[in-house]
C-alpha cells in the first residue's frame, strides 16, 4: 500500500493563523495568544468579538458575499494548507478529494434561521442563511474555490484522517483535503460551558486542514524537504458510550475500549512510540485517559499541553492534535512546555496523537518523521 504524507497545514484558532504561527505558539507554550485580561469584558455585547479569531481569505470580496463564516474558515484553512505543498498546483482536480468533519457545524446559520422561523416569517429567511444550515456547505465551498473534484463527504463523527487515508491507499483520490471545522457560537458554547463536566475546559473554536498526498502518486517529487511535515501511520478508532463534555457513557467500559485499542497500537509498533499527545484539560475523562495511557507507554511519554495553547476545541481537537505532532515531527522535538515532565522530547520520530469526537468516539493515530 501507499505511504501517505502530511504536505499541507491549514489552521485557524486562537494560537494561530498559520502553522508558523501554530509552532511558535506551542514553542512558547501559548504566550503568543495570551491577551491583557484588563481589556476584556463580561458583557453580551463584546463576547462575540473575543470568541472569534481574525483571518482574511485570499479571495476577492464579491465572490465570498454569500459565503458565512463557517464555510470560510475551512476555506482559509485549505488555501493555506494547498499553498505549502510543492505539488498542489500539478494535482490533477478530479483526484483531490475533500474530507471534512465537524462536530456541529454551523450553529450560527441554524440558530438565525430558526429565529426567522420563530418570527413567523419562514418565507422571508434568507437563502444565504438556509444553505449555511446544510453541514456540508463548507466542504462544497472548499470544492468550488479550490477546484476540488475528487472523492468528497462531510463526517460529524469518526476519524476523518483515517477514512481519508483508506481513499488514498485503494487509488480513489491522489491528494485529500483532510478538515475539521468548529466555528463559534455563544449561544452553543455557553451551554456547553454550564455543563459541570465542561465547567473545567476553555472552548475556543479552531479549524484545521491537513493536506494528505500519496507518496507514489505519477509525476510527485518527494516533498519531505520543505514543504513536507510527516507519514500518516496507522489510524484507529472505538466508540466510547458518549462525548465525554456532556456524558458520563465513556465510564468503565468505554474507556477500557480505548485502553485496547491504544495497547494495539503500541503493539503493532513493538513500543517504539515517543511521546502521546493526550487530552489534557483536567476533566474526569482526561485523568482517566492520562492513567490508562500510562500504563501502556509509560507516564514520562505523556504530552498533555496542546489544548493549554489551542483551547478545548471540540470536533476539530483530534485535528488540532495531528498539526501539532506535524510540526513538532517536522523540527524533530517537542517543547518542553507541552510535556508532562517539563523536558524537551528530542529526536522524536514516531508520535501518537488521541482525541474525542463530539458524537463519542475516541480517535487514534499515528504519525511518524520521514527518513532522512
Amino acid at each position: 500500500m501507499s505511504e501517505i504524507r502530511i504536505t499541507g497545514i491549514g489552521v485557524v484558532n486562537r494560537a494561530g493563523t498559520d502553522s508558523s504561527a501554530l509552532w511558535e505558539a506551542l514553542q512558547s507554550h501559548g504566550h503568543a495568544w495570551e491577551e491583557d485580561a484588563a481589556g476584556k469584558t463580561d458583557s453580551a455585547e463584546n463576547e462575540d468579538a473575543a470568541g472569534k479569531t481574525a483571518f482574511e481569505v485570499p479571495v476577492p470580496r464579491g465572490r465570498l458575499r454569500k459565503v458565512n463564516r463557517y464555510c470560510r474558515l475551512g476555506l482559509y484553512a485549505s488555501l493555506k494548507a494547498l499553498e505549502e505543498s510543492a505539488a498542489a498546483d500539478q494535482a490533477d482536480p478530479y483526484r483531490r478529494g475533500t474530507i471534512f468533519q465537524t462536530g456541529y457545524a454551523s450553529m450560527t446559520a441554524q440558530i438565525a434561521f430558526c429565529r426567522d422561523v420563530d418570527r413567523g416569517d419562514p418565507d422571508f429567511c434568507s437563502p444565504a442563511v438556509f444553505t449555511g444550515t446544510v453541514p456540508n456547505s463548507c466542504v462544497g465551498t472548499v470544492c468550488m474555490f479550490t477546484d476540488s473534484k475528487g472523492v468528497s463527504t462531510a463526517l460529524a463523527g469518526g476519524n476523518h484522517l483515517e477514512y481519508a487515508g483508506l481513499l488514498l491507499q485503494t487509488g480513489k483520490a491522489d491528494t485529500i483535503l483532510a478538515g475539521a471545522v468548529e466555528e463559534y457560537t455563544p449561544e452553543l458554547f455557553r451551554s456547553l460551558g454550564r455543563s459541570g463536566r465542561a465547567s473545567h475546559a476553555e472552548i475556543e473554536e479552531g479549524t484545521v486542514v491537513l493536506l494528505l498526498e500519496r507518496a507514489d502518486r505519477a509525476g510527485q517529487e518527494k516533498s519531505a524537504g520543505a514543504s513536507g511535515y510527516c507519514r500518516l501511520g496507522r489510524m484507529r478508532s472505538v466508540w466510547l458510550g458518549g462525548y465525554p463534555l456532556i456524558s458520563d457513557g465513556w465510564k468503565e467500559a468505554g474507556i477500557r475500549r480505548a485502553q485496547e485499542t491504544v495497547r494495539e497500537l503500541v503493539r503493532e509498533t513493538k513500543g517504539q512510540i515517543d511521546g502521546v499527545f493526550i487530552s489534557g484539560s483536567e476533566s474526569e475523562f482526561d485523568r482517566a485517559e492520562t492513567g490508562m495511557i500510562a500504563a501502556c507507554v509509560g507516564r514520562e511519554k505523556l504530552i498533555p499541553g496542546v489544548k493549554r495553547v489551542t483551547g478545548e476545541t471540540l470536533g476539530t481537537a483530534f485535528s488540532m492534535h495531528a498539526a501539532a505532532a506535524a510540526l513538532c515531527l517536522k523540527h524533530g522535538r517537542v517543547p518542553a512546555g507541552l510535556t508532562g515532565t517539563g523536558q524537551e522530547i528530542r529526536d522524536c520520530r514516531r508520535l501518537l496523537v488521541t482525541g474525542c469526537d463530539t458524537a463519542g468516539n475516541y480517535c487514534c493515530g499515528l504519525l511518524e518523521r520521514e527518513p532522512a
